[in-house]
């Protein structure tokens, strides 16, 4: 039997490691690709991170015509869209901002969106996977009657990265409590899932990718988004145009 020296097995073995993925490694490239993809929520309600806010293409593949920013600074949407209504919540993604004093304003926005049958609403933050997806949550609560709970469960089964932070989560259920009371919220019928959204798109480097959360360079990709199986203070916001 032929055997090597105990260095020689060490260095093939961090070889192996490095050409070897991690579970880790995998798991974070699985997310950075969901971070770039718009989830349909509900019919005409999608959440996604910077990346989809930013970018022309999916905007108009989806139809968006408002979009709820939470993120420290206002984005800069493609200046060819010049009908899109948007309200910006500049806070930032640590269990000590405060959120809450947002959500009412969030929840009335895109619930008068929703109304109207011709609009889509687009809700981001960074990633989609705390601050804004605590701002869905916070409308289907005061909307849609869920409770927290509910709301959340709902989420995540249409966007399987939704984490918001342990603050976030205290604060939507202070908000449910204001909005209803004690009142015993009943589990409504929830929607189907919506179906899948094919967004096909080339680009260049937007800002989103600055942030590292994809490849710069030009590149394009075509998929199917598909919802899973289920299952500090800040100033006040500022309304677009």
């Amino acid at each position: 039997m032929l055997s090597f020296a105990p260095s020689v097995n060490n260095a093939a073995r961090h070889m192996v490691a490095q050409a070897r993925p991690s579970h880790q490694s995998r798991r974070e490239a699985m997310i950075r690709e969901a971070a770039q993809t718009p989830s349909e929520i509900t019919s005409r309600l999608f959440l996604s991170g910077l990346y989809t806010a930013v970018d022309e293409e999916q905007l108009i593949a989806i139809g968006v015509t408002h979009i709820v920013s939470v993120i420290e600074h206002r984005p800069k949407y493609p200046k060819t869209l010049t009908k899109l209504k948007t309200l910006h919540i500049p806070v930032e993604d640590s269990e000590y901002a405060d959120l809450l004093q947002h959500l009412e304003v969030t929840s009335a926005f895109i619930n008068s969106a929703l109304e109207d049958r011709r609009n889509v609403v687009l809700v981001h933050c960074a990633m989609g996977i705390s601050r804004s997806p605590t701002v869905v949550c916070a409308y289907l609560v005061a909307h849609r009657g869920m409770s927290p709970h509910q709301a959340l469960e709902y989420v995540v089964s249409r966007r399987a990265i939704v984490r918001p932070n342990s603050g976030f989560l205290r604060q939507l259920n202070i908000f449910a409590n204001r909005m209803h009371g004690s009142k015993k919220l009943r589990r409504p019928g929830l929607p189907p899932p919506p179906p899948p959204v094919r967004v096909t798109v080339t680009r260049s480097m937007t800002e989103a990718e600055r942030y590292g959360w994809s490849r710069p360079g030009p590149h394009s990709y075509s998929r199917d988004v598909r919802p899973p199986p289920p299952g500090q203070m800040t100033r006040r916001g500022s309304m677009g145009p």
